[in-house]
C-alpha cells in the first residue's frame, strides 16, 4: 500500500516538473536569448551607418573606462542611492504602520497607493511636467508663499527626477513593507 502511495506521488511530481518545461523555456528564449545576444554584440564592431559588423574586439569595453562614460555611471548611482535611500526612509514606516491599521483603514490605505496605477504613465508624466515646469504649479505656490521671487527651471533637474524616481517606486517599497 505504501508502495503503490509513493510510486503515485512520484508520478505526479514527473507530471508536475513536465508542466513546468513551458515556463522555463520561455524563460529561457526570452531572458537568457536576449542576454546572451546583447553579450555577443559587445564584442562585435559597430557598422559604419547602423548595426555591427562580425568582427571581434575589446574596444567597446576599453571605451566604458573614458570620462563621459564613467560620469554618468556615477551620476546613475548617485541617482540610485539617492532615491532608494529616500524611498526607504518614507516607505518603510508608511508599510509597517500600515500593517498595523485596522482592516478599515488598511483598505482605504491601499486605495490611496494603487491608485496611481490605474492612471496612464503619459498622463502622471506631463501632471509632473505641469507641476515642475517654469511658471508651474510649484513656481506659483513657492512665489505665492513669498519663498521665491521669480519663476524657478525645475524641469528636467536633478531634484526634479529623484522626485519622479520616488514617486514611481515608492508603491512598491510599501506594499513590499507592508505585505
Amino acid at each position: 500500500m505504501r508502495k503503490k502511495h509513493q510510486n503515485r506521488l512520484g508520478q505526479q511530481s514527473g507530471a508536475q516538473a513536465l508542466l513546468l518545461l513551458p515556463i522555463y523555456a520561455v524563460a529561457l528564449i526570452f531572458v537568457l536569448g536576449p542576454l546572451l545576444y546583447m553579450i555577443y554584440l559587445s564584442f562585435m564592431s559597430r557598422a559604419q551607418v547602423w548595426g555591427f559588423v562580425n568582427e571581434f574586439t575589446l574596444d567597446n569595453y576599453a571605451q566604458m573606462l573614458e570620462p563621459m562614460y564613467l560620469s554618468t555611471f556615477a551620476a546613475s548611482l548617485k541617482l540610485a542611492l539617492t532615491s532608494t535611500v529616500l524611498i526607504i526612509l518614507i516607505g518603510y514606516p508608511f508599510g509597517y504602520f500600515m500593517a498595523r491599521l485596522s482592516a478599515d483603514w488598511k483598505r482605504r490605505m491601499m486605495l490611496l497607493i494603487m491608485l496611481p496605477f490605474w492612471t496612464s504613465s503619459l498622463i502622471r508624466l506631463y501632471g509632473w511636467i505641469i507641476v515642475f515646469r517654469s511658471n508651474g504649479t510649484l513656481d506659483q505656490l513657492l512665489m505665492g508663499l513669498r519663498i521665491t521671487d521669480r519663476p524657478l527651471k525645475l524641469l528636467y533637474t536633478y531634484p526634479a527626477v529623484v522626485v519622479g524616481m520616488i514617486y514611481a517606486l515608492l508603491p512598491f517599497m510599501i506594499l513590499a513593507v507592508y505585505s
